[in-house]
């Protein structure tokens, strides 16, 4: 069960391993840990989730070692535009941003596990009455592909029903949203400039 855990969770951010970590900032480059900041089974913040809820700006997350070192080029003034690097465990922000902001991300963890005895979330089954975000038809599938490939039967069938299983529990675990022919629709706050079909 554990290995399941560990390759389902290396797939995709189902709802029960997405958490949500509202952080105060400080005046500093450096805001902390990420796993002080969020939970020691941190994986990864969700593109598109992290935002500036005082100033109600995105904050573009996920810069590459040229993207940083260039803004630290740029100098050390104050936003309005922040953008954050993990460097090590650390989570930095270019350029220094004001002290008491209230930012806000997603992010996915490994702790999918909820332990039976008090409800407390964790990376690994350590007891028979722990329970995961999975669905138990997929824990039962996996637990017979499993099963049957350590003692060497055949387990073809029983691998298609757990990755056919699975890949409809993906396809559907998170609420589904219209199709917009038009596009996708900006979550930007403030005055919103349409990027085509300008009259002339």
């Amino acid at each position: 069960m554990n290995e399941m855990m560990d390759e389902v969770s290396g797939r995709k951010a189902f709802r029960g391993i997405i958490r949500e970590k509202v952080h105060t900032t400080i005046a500093a480059a450096d805001q902390g840990n990420i796993y002080a900041l969020t939970d020691n089974g941190f994986l990864s913040i969700i593109p598109g989730t992290f935002w500036d809820r005082t100033s109600g700006l995105q904050i573009l997350h996920g810069l590459t070692s040229e993207e940083w070192q260039s803004q630290q080029v740029m100098g050390t003034v104050s936003g309005p535009t922040y953008a954050t690097r993990l460097i090590q465990s650390n989570l930095y922000v270019a350029p220094l941003p004001p002290a008491n902001h209230s930012w806000a991300f997603e992010y996915k963890t490994a702790f999918g596990v909820r332990d039976g005895n008090d409800g407390s979330a964790k990376q690994y089954f350590t007891r028979d009455d722990d329970t995961c975000f999975l669905p138990d038809k997929i824990a039962l599938f996996w637990l017979s592909y499993a099963w049957k490939r350590e003692k060497g039967f055949e387990h073809a069938e029983s691998q298609r029903m757990f990755e056919g299983s699975l890949a409809e529990v993906m396809a559907s675990d998170l609420s589904p949203r219209s199709v917009n022919t038009a596009g996708a629709q900006s979550q930007r706050v403030g005055v919103i400039v349409s990027e085509g079909s300008w009259p002339l």
